[in-house]
């Protein structure tokens, strides 16, 4: 740019790095910690010896938890509900 200083671009780069370098710190921290990735597959049908233990009008539900996040987490509860009818 004519007319601008050596000290002028270098401050305008620095000041346009450091706001990247924020933003980067920013969207970091938004995504560190322990992250849990739900999968819940409904009518699904045993087999096997578990298959033995339920009727065959019975279905199953499985649910599978998996951390995708950076940081260690323990999963302590799973509560579920079935109604036929609300």
């Amino acid at each position: 740019m004519p007319g601008m200083k050596l000290t002028e671009i270098a401050a305008w780069w620095g000041a346009s790095v450091a706001t990247i370098v924020f933003l980067w710190d920013i969207y970091k921290w938004r995504r560190s910690g322990a992250r849990l990735r739900l999968m819940v597959s409904g009518d699904m049908e045993a087999y096997g010896h578990l298959a033995a233990l339920l009727s065959p009008d019975q279905t199953l539900i499985v649910v599978e938890a998996i951390n995708v996040g950076n940081k260690k987490t323990t999963l302590t509860h799973l509560f579920a509900s079935y109604y036929k009818n609300w």
